[in-house]
């Protein structure tokens, strides 16, 4: 025979619901519990399905377990699918924020304050098939709502919302706030907070409830009046403001939804701003358009959740009707597709009921076709016609779409160049087609996608960004500029799309700085090949320099690739716009390009002809100095100094150490002469850096420990310039150099505080360091690693400092390759031999001597090759001799 009466709740409360059910029973009803009614060889979850679907009524037993438990809440939210009877039984104490957002608004037998007087309601309700007497003293204070309250919202739960739902609730109690509006466009989710809102609204801070009133075209105050007056109980001839009056006096939520359809905005403020809230009655609006009229009021804007929960939302949209295509795999992705938008997900979802993902994920990303339409007409055009329909609206509307050309948002200043009139901003900004956050205006991708842009309006930008960017490298203000990226692409894009070519170049050109310092080196790369591709063969020589010049600067600043092919096609282009920026036609120019090509002879000498290509790059910066002076150009000759002493640093390392370090330490000091720590901060502290390692190469032939202390001393400072956000590259690098330098100060003092300090450097130079972006840079510090680790386990953990040894040498490996840095890749494959020889691992160290021998045969470093051949027949010989136990495993 069928259970009358399904009992859901947590295994955890077995005890607490066994005395209601005998009570139950013994009222005469037949009460089903899973802990009860299931014999060993029953199906479990086909049990409860049967008894679910054949129960006349469901009693959900309540407590913090049953609350958290996915089994109850699927259980009574069936219940509710199939429109059974709900009665929940309050049978420990809960919270109203712990309780399902969905079980608020049904009316609770609370069994917690007297157990017995709270059974007997039960029962008699259950025996009239009633729901629960909401006078009676023993059941929860009801949720009441008056109004038309859309309870489907609560089927879908609120998801990534925290934030915002703390934000209004702080808004509504705040003392001295009468109203708080909830903004944003269509579909963005409003109501579904509003109706969060006031399921869970706090029965002590509101204890007269909900009054919810949705504005439509044919809704007036009038109408809200009436539902203020029922509500509160008060007499059907109780005149308009003798109800306000009462509601002033009350402590209710009174919420008011879709404003933006409203007929009447100056009646509805006239009711809220005439109504006293002293006693605790509050306001809630939810619009796509402000009400500025509104006295005392908070806005909060209201925005797409982020991806994880827009991704969780539309699993649950698909849960709860799952379309005919399937889209599992594909969530997070149209997700992202639909800009995170809930009603276009929703759109999504539906769409998925006619056509496959792929499909679907095309109309997404085109907004194209009726189907689109559709949807951007009922989270948009809806709005645009709205304000199209008002005074100088049409003038805002044309006013937004030569705005829309903007990306990633945009100031005031741009929006005085884009508009005729930036008194527009105030319609668009009322009506939530233009955002604001943290001072610049934002256009939604969606509203861009509706009301298209004017192309006309392209040119205005391009020169607004130019100026913009132009004006940021003079301040080496990179971070700054870094909040138009998307502008600048969008100007640059739009320069190549129309073929200028020349416009595209100025722009490249003015963000040549700012795009290596973000550490976008292959946007950079990609911007230069494209506008030479455009500018080839162009009539315009001085310009065709200029371009070869900016060209040669790329290749020399690339940090992908082969490092000696593009040092060449650097030097190459250097050489071509010297052809036509000669000493005798444009002396400026021309010690500018010598310069840039003395940069690169320099970097070449780290891969072949080192003396000889180091004497050219000295011989270049000579040249350079012949027109870059103290007075012509003070700035510049201090940058041509800075690399001059960089070549006698690198000089020193094979001839001449001591008089090739002090002339580089006095071309530093030189340098910094002419460069103020606040007019060039970036390059005030390159320069220091620089000087540091000067110092610290100087320590290896004179006065060790002195010039190394001199070293460290002027890393720190250089850090004060290079800052993890100022020069996220340039600070790395700094560290990595602090750490070499504690690294061999160790050799002399404080052998593990030091080797300690190093590792610090060195990780947290690791923290800005890419392998995807700076790969040669991130594998030279895991190198230092390797090496710092290794010395330290000659003080302390020796297994463990051995084993991060290695693991720092394999991961230099990865970047450091024969055809990337055949020179550094030897190195490493001696450093991690030596590791694994000191962990007694004899065959894996003669592994790395071998690929490290055979690479420096092709290199001709015939004394190399002689010399580990012999360690390497060493270490074989003493595998033969039955060494093999010393390995340790690989």
């Amino acid at each position: 025979m069928p259970a009358h009466i399904f009992l859901s709740h947590a295994s955890a409360d077995d005890n607490l619901v066994d005395p209601m059910i005998a009570a139950i029973q013994k009222a005469g009803f037949e009460v089903w519990a899973d802990h009860l009614g299931l014999h060993p060889g029953d199906s479990w979850s086909g049990s409860i399905d049967q008894m679910l679907n054949e129960c006349e009524a469901v009693i959900f037993a309540l407590s913090p377990n049953s609350a958290q438990s996915k089994y109850c809440t699927a259980e009574w939210q069936k219940a509710l699918m199939l429109k059974k009877r709900l009665y929940i039984a309050r049978i420990a104490p809960i919270t109203i924020p712990a309780t399902p957002t969905r079980l608020v608004i049904e009316q609770h037998a609370d069994l917690t304050q007297n157990w017995d007087a709270g059974l007997a309601e039960l029962i008699d309700a259950l025996q009239d098939k009633r729901a629960l007497d909401p006078t009676s003293p023993v059941t929860a204070a009801p949720r009441k709502i008056a109004g038309y309250f859309p309870h489907y919202y609560l089927d879908l739960p609120l998801i990534g919302r925290d934030e915002d739902m703390k934000n209004v609730r702080n808004h509504l109690n705040g003392g001295g706030t009468r109203v708080t509006v909830v903004l944003g466009m269509g579909g963005v989710g409003k109501t579904r907070l509003a109706v969060e809102i006031a399921a869970l609204a706090d029965p002590t801070k509101f204890p007269d409830g909900v009054i919810w009133h949705k504005i439509e075209e044919m809704t007036s105050p009038d109408r809200l009046t009436e539902l203020v007056r029922d509500h509160l109980g008060l007499p059907l001839t109780s005149e308009p403001d003798a109800v306000w009056q009462e509601a002033g006096k009350r402590r209710a939520l009174i919420i008011l939804d879709n404003a933006e359809a409203c007929k009447q905005p100056e009646a509805y403020a006239r009711l809220v701003n005439g109504t006293d809230i002293s006693g605790g009655t509050r306001f809630l609006m939810t619009s796509r358009l402000d009400w500025p009229n509104l006295q005392h009021r908070q806005r909060h804007d209201l925005r797409q959740p982020d991806l994880d929960a827009a991704t969780a939302i539309l699993g649950k949209m698909i849960e709860q009707h799952p379309p005919r295509f399937s889209l599992n795999g594909h969530e997070r992705e149209i997700a992202e597709a639909a800009q995170r938008h809930p009603r276009l997900m929703e759109y999504a979802v539906r769409w998925a009921d006619k056509f496959p993902a792929d499909k679907v994920l095309a109309t997404l990303h085109e907004l194209k076709g009726r189907s689109a339409e559709e949807a951007l007409d009922d989270m948009v055009l809806k709005t645009v016609r709205q304000v199209e329909s008002l005074p100088n609206g049409a003038a805002a509307i044309t006013a937004l779409r030569r705005l829309a050309v903007c990306r990633g948002g945009f100031t005031y200043a741009a929006a005085e160049q884009l508009m005729d009139d930036t008194e527009d901003l105030d319609l668009l900004v009322s009506w939530n087609l233009v955002g604001v956050k943290d001072e610049r205006y934002e256009i939604d991708p969606l509203v861009i996608a509706a009301v298209g842009e004017d192309e006309s309006a392209h040119r205005v930008h391009y020169d607004f960004y130019l100026a913009l960017a132009w004006a940021h490298h003079e301040k080496q203000d990179y971070l700054g500029l870094d909040v138009e990226s998307q502008n600048l692409e969008v100007a640059f894009e739009w320069a190549l799309r129309v073929g200028d070519g020349e416009a595209g170049f100025w722009l490249m050109a003015s963000c040549r700085a700012f795009l290596p310092n973000r550490l976008r080196y292959v946007q950079h790369m990609d911007w230069m090949l494209r506008v030479n591709t455009v500018l080839q063969g162009i009539t315009n020589k001085p310009l065709w320099a200029m371009v070869q010049n900016d060209l040669g600067t790329v290749y020399l600043n690339h940090p992908l690739g082969s490092r000696r092919v593009n040092l060449q096609q650097a030097i190459e282009a250097f050489q071509a716009a010297l052809t036509v920026r000669t000493a005798e036609v444009v002396p400026l120019d021309y010690a500018m390009i010598q310069n840039n090509l003395g940069v690169a002879y320099q970097d070449l000498a780290q891969m072949q002809d080192r003396v000889e290509n180091l004497t050219r790059a000295i011989a270049a910066y000579h040249e350079a100095l012949r027109f870059r002076t103290p007075q012509t150009m003070p700035y510049d000759y201090a940058n041509t100094q800075i690399n001059l002493a960089n070549s006698h640093m690198k000089l020193a390392e094979v001839q001449d150490p001591v008089e090739n370090l002090t002339r580089a330490i006095a071309a530093y000091h030189e340098a910094l002469r002419f460069l103020g720590p606040t007019s060039a901060p970036l390059n005030y502290g390159l320069t220091l850096n620089n000087l540091g390692v000067a110092y610290h190469d100087l320590s290896k032939v004179q006065d060790r420990v002195d010039n190394l202390k001199r070293a460290i001393e002027t890393y720190r400072e250089a850090l004060h310039f290079r800052t993890p956000d100022t020069a996220p590259h340039g600070y790395a690098q700094t560290q990595n150099n602090l750490g070499s330098a504690y690294m061999k100060l160790a050799e002399v003092q404080d052998l593990a505080d030091n080797l300690t300090q190093a590792i610090a450097s060195y990780n947290e130079a690791l923290l800005l360091l890419r392998p995807d972006s700076t790969p040669l840079d991130y594998a030279m510090i895991q190198y230092n690693l390797g090496i710092t680790y290794r010395a330290l386990a000659k003080a302390v953990d020796r297994e463990i400092n051995l084993d991060l040894a290695i693991t720092a040498f394999t991961e230099a490996l990865r970047f450091y390759t024969p055809d990337t840095s055949p020179y550094n890749y030897i190195y490493s494959l001696l450093n991690r031999a030596a590791a694994y020889e000191d962990q007694g691992n004899l065959k894996a160290t003669a592994v790395a001597l071998r690929d490290a021998i055979q690479v420096a045969a092709v290199l001709g470093e015939d004394e190399w090759v002689a010399k580990y051949t012999e360690v390497a027949e060493q270490v074989e010989a003493k595998l033969r001799e039955g060494h093999e136990s010393l390995m340790s495993s690989e």
